[in-house]
């Protein structure tokens, strides 16, 4: 991937499971400052997010294809919703308990960045879904797009 070197990457690995949300909105609000001084077109990628929790060992071979527990089958349904309606005040006040109560991967640290850098929960973009949310694997749950053509030309996708 990019082996001519055409396009520049940063690559920020944040597996945060010790931090805070504040410190990973304020490193999202620092990402933004940094590229509005760039000269050129930026994209910003985040993967991750939503429930997260693989199922017991002992379940595997019933829970390949499903749901490890129902509430976050719901809970990535309302967060659906959500996103899809622009509703990110909401979102970001759930967001906290929802990261624990649904095990999301690195504690969902990469979409705290992305709102920082989108505003937070004053962002009001809706989030374009490219497939529905579904159960396969339970890893990947939905591929989506954040639009971000508000926030000063940044692009920015997270990634699911």
């Amino acid at each position: 991937m990019n082996s001519d070197k055409h396009f520049k990457v940063v690559s920020i690995s944040a597996f945060c499971t010790v931090h805070d949300f504040a410190d990973s909105r304020r490193l999202g609000e620092a990402i933004l400052k940094a590229i509005e001084k760039y000269d050129g077109t930026v994209a910003v990628f985040a993967s991750g997010s939503l429930s997260h929790r693989f199922i017991d060992d002992q379940r595997a071979e019933e829970g390949m294809n499903s749901y490890t527990r129902e509430f976050d089958h719901q809970m990535d349904e309302r967060v659906v919703k959500l996103w899809r309606e622009g509703k990110f005040k909401e979102f970001c006040t759930m967001l906290p308990e929802y990261a624990d109560y649904c095990y999301g991967e690195g504690n969902m640290h990469d979409t705290v960045m992305l709102l920082g850098m989108l505003g937070w929960d004053k962002y009001d973009g809706k989030v374009e879904f490219i497939t529905d949310l579904f159960r396969q694997l339970r890893y990947r749950p939905g591929k989506r797009c954040f639009p971000a053509a508000c926030v000063r030309g940044v692009y920015a996708a997270l990634y699911c």
